[in-house]
Parts: structure tokens; sequence; C-alpha cells
């Protein structure tokens, strides 16, 4: 398995441009899996990066944001319920 790992990365003081290339060289390394770190940026921005990098993932490549969106709402409530099963008086 190959791992990408990136940690505090502050994406908000990149313009759009970086922001694509930061992206470009993360898929370049044809990852398993990227593990994100905290710091990836402000309150207000930090969906949209998040759903970005989600995008580079093949199963939700090519959606429209609002399904991305949908599909992440869905995994969240699975690992929820996963949870809560594991874990009743969380």
């Amino acid at each position: 398995m190959k791992d990408v790992w990136v940690n505090d990365i502050h994406l908000e003081f990149l313009d759009e441009r970086a922001i694509a290339r930061f992206f470009d060289e993360l898929k370049s390394r044809d990852p398993d899996c990227i593990l994100v770190g905290r710091d990836t940026g402000q309150a207000h921005t930090v969906c949209d990066y998040l759903i970005h990098m989600f995008q580079l993932i093949q199963e939700l490549s090519g959606l429209p944001k609002k399904d991305v969106l949908a599909k992440l709402q869905r995994i969240g409530d699975e690992a929820g319920s996963y949870f809560k099963l594991l874990l009743p008086e969380a």
C-alpha cells in the first residue's frame, strides 16, 4: 500500500492555481491512501478543500459538488452507525 501523508498544509494561503498544482502533485504520486492531518485551512474554507481532495478519488471524480456532499454524508452516517455499535455510550 502506498500512502501519502500531508499535515499542516494551510491551503488558505495558496491561490487557485497553486492549490490545483498541489492536488495534481498528490494525484501524481498515485497513492492508495491520502492521510490529511490538521490545519488544512480556515473553518469557512476547509470543507471546499476536503471536497476537492475527495474528488481526486476515482469513485467521486466528475460528480457535481452536491453529489459529492451527499455521498460523503452517507459515508459519514455509515461510519457513525458503525461506531455507535462499537461504542454504545459515546
